[in-house]
């Protein structure tokens, strides 16, 4: 992702580069032959082709950077979700073993004096 919108950022920089360089020839010399007008434009028209398909690069790199964050940030709270739960299951079945325990604590020696005894 960032080796992508690195590169974007450097044909970026080109491009505009190319653009200040051609609205210079274009301004330099007013009086320059049909020819070379033309190629002027022509190379105008290039030039924003490529800052359009630049721009559309941005973009979506821009949207893939935010839906991976958005991935991340709800990776991070199911998992939180998840250990919570865990955490309230964990203490549920804590409190069930202990009051199994005081019953069986409670009981035995109610056990043993209920016996009949044989005579």
């Amino acid at each position: 992702m960032y080796a992508g919108s690195q590169s974007l950022s450097e044909s970026s920089k080109k491009v505009t580069e190319k653009n200040d360089v051609l609205n210079k020839l274009s301004q330099s010399s007013p009086a320059v032959a049909g020819n070379k007008t033309e190629i002027i434009t022509q190379g105008h028209q290039r030039v924003a082709k490529a800052m359009s398909k630049i721009s559309d690069g941005q973009g979506k790199i821009t949207q893939s950077i935010a839906l991976i964050a958005q991935s991340e940030e709800l990776k991070t709270a199911l998992r939180h979700i998840k250990h919570e739960k865990d955490d309230k299951i964990t203490q549920a079945f804590s409190k069930t073993y202990i009051f199994a325990a005081v019953f069986v604590l409670i009981c035995s020696p109610i056990a043993l004096w209920s016996e009949k005894r044989k005579a």
